[in-house]
């Protein structure tokens, strides 16, 4: 009985110390799964500073200077070029921009130098300016239908009398119907003053409307 407790005891022992070194084998296995960074930070030793040679470095440099060299050559060329592509843009005198102009066997006109969405509107104003009556407008036809009135004329003195002889006196008008017509030329505009019929009346009617017109558009172009 004796002898099975003593093995026994021996068996335990040994048992034990088997243990003890499979957990101490164990420790260090997993122990080289993670090594220790700072042990090997210390006995690592520095890299040698990389060397460039000095003629690599001014090759490179030279390449770099001229490569924006040429990026500012391209810059340069391609904005002369934009600008010479661009006319200069000149201002004309009032007596270019619109002038009467009458040729012969034809009849009298404005040749304005606007486009005609310009022009039609400097018309319009032209003739609110001058205070032409405008029955109406077509737009798309490029029509202003207007009265003249050949006897307009203001009151002389603004007196009380010339007042009343103007409200209750004879009519002195004598109103024409007529049509301002905006033609389109080549990127300009032509005014002509055509009857109500839009026929061409005769010169001695469609030169001082047009006239008037003129002045009133040189005052209105000045005034901008």
């Amino acid at each position: 009985m004796l002898k099975f407790e003593s093995l026994g005891a021996v068996l335990g022992w040994r048992l034990l110390l088997l243990m003890a070194i499979m957990i101490v084998s164990g420790c260090a296995r997993i122990k080289s799964y993670f090594p220790d960074k700072q042990i090997d930070y210390r006995h690592s030793a520095e890299l040698p500073v990389l060397e460039i040679p000095v003629d690599l470095l001014n090759n490179e440099l030279a390449r770099q200077i001229d490569e924006v060299k040429r990026a500012a050559k391209v810059v340069e060329t391609t904005m002369g070029q934009s600008s010479a592509t661009l006319p200069e843009q000149q201002v004309l005198p009032l007596t270019q921009v619109v002038r009467l102009v009458s040729y012969t066997g034809g009849s009298p006109r404005l040749e304005i130098a606007k486009s005609y969405d310009l022009a039609w509107r400097i018309v319009g104003k032209a003739l609110i300016r001058e205070g032409i009556e405008i029955v109406a407008r077509n737009q798309a036809n490029a029509v202003y239908f207007i009265q003249y009135d050949w006897n307009k004329s203001p009151i002389e003195d603004g007196s009380l009398w010339n007042e009343f002889d103007f409200i209750f006196g004879e009519d002195p008008t004598r109103e024409q119907e007529y049509q301002i017509r905006v033609f389109d030329s080549h990127g300009q505009s032509d005014i002509m003053l055509l009857d109500k019929n839009a026929e061409t009346p005769p010169q001695h009617e469609s030169l001082p409307i047009l006239k008037i017109l003129e002045q009133a558009i040189k005052e209105d172009l000045a005034d901008e």
